[in-house]
């Protein structure tokens, strides 16, 4: 019996590649996502169709639905639904790792050379990244790129990771457990790329931060409440780093007089980083999984009920 399929906010030309492709599964286009008894599997590009979907726990519904993917990258909202079922939740981490890396090492570079007014006045002195000790903390897709990018500026590469990595020439040190946190005051600059989950979120409290480096950098391009904005403003109140640099914050859209705004030594880009062209990695994971799919075989970017992305 043919595998059906529910294709949400694909494009013609990618329907006509799928039908093309896997000759053996019927596609449709669907706009809503409701009376789909028929489906057993639901392929979304829209976040806002897909969204209600899974909070109203309608997957529960249907007993032929086996897998569902979200072309999104942080899951964080769904991982107590998705405690509840059988049904595979796929997802677009990883794919972003080019993008949200090279918006980290954008604001990296703009806060260590270019922090300066009309005038050419410096907020923060230029300062080089060679030698300079990086720690990541979360070494997915995210995380690995911008270990790449930093090493080839010639920084000292660490990370921080739930499990053990294969070794990686450019990582002097990957911690799996809370022991990075005894080495805080080494690194120069510290970027947060770990997912928001009930074990990440609130970790850079006031605790934590002010064990860090006096005078280092720190970046978030991960997730807003993983860190903890009111004791982040009492340590720029301290003078603890040289810069700070936001992608995201515990509150967004960011509000117009919010208080970090008037730091001349933070950088802010309301959730932007992980903008860009990546259209064709989305749709190649798309093909990779329904070939996957069809075959019994593991899918690729299953969101973990255990580590919960």
């Amino acid at each position: 019996m043919k595998k059906k399929i529910a294709l949400v906010s694909i494009n013609k030309d990618q329907l006509k590649i799928l039908k093309k492709t896997f000759k053996n599964i019927d596609f449709d286009l669907i706009n809503k996502i409701q009376n789909i008894h028929k489906y057993n599997a639901i392929i979304s590009f829209s976040h806002d169709i897909i969204h209600n979907f899974i909070i109203n726990e309608n997957f529960l519904k249907y007993p032929k639905l086996e897998w569902v993917h979200l072309s999104i990258a942080g899951v964080e909202e769904y991982t107590n639904y998705i405690q509840k079922t059988d049904v595979k939740f796929t997802c677009g981490k990883i794919i972003q790792g080019s993008n949200v890396s090279e918006h980290a090492l954008a604001m990296l570079l703009y806060l260590t050379r270019l922090n300066s007014d009309s005038n050419g006045k410096y907020f923060t002195a230029p300062t080089i990244l060679q030698n300079k000790k990086v720690l990541i903390y979360g070494l997915g897709g995210i995380g690995l790129s911008i270990a790449q990018k930093c090493f080839s500026f010639g920084c000292k590469i660490y990370s921080v990771s739930n499990s053990i990595k294969p070794n990686l020439n450019f990582i002097e040190k990957n911690y799996t457990n809370k022991s990075f946190i005894n080495d805080l005051d080494k690194f120069d600059i510290i970027f947060i790329a770990a997912p928001l989950t009930s074990r990440t979120q609130n970790y850079f409290d006031y605790k934590l931060m002010n064990k860090i480096k006096k005078g280092s950098y720190l970046i978030n391009i991960s997730r807003g409440k993983i860190l903890n904005t009111d004791d982040l403003i009492k340590l720029l109140n301290k003078n603890k780093f040289t810069a700070v640099g936001l992608d995201v914050l515990d509150t967004e859209p960011i509000p117009k007089k919010h208080p970090l705004k008037r730091y001349k030594n933070v950088l802010l880009t309301n959730h932007t980083a992980g903008m860009g062209s990546d259209k064709n990695e989305r749709f190649n994971l798309i093909l990779m999984n329904i070939e996957n799919f069809i075959n019994g075989k593991k899918l690729n970017n299953i969101v973990s009920k255990k580590y919960e992305y």
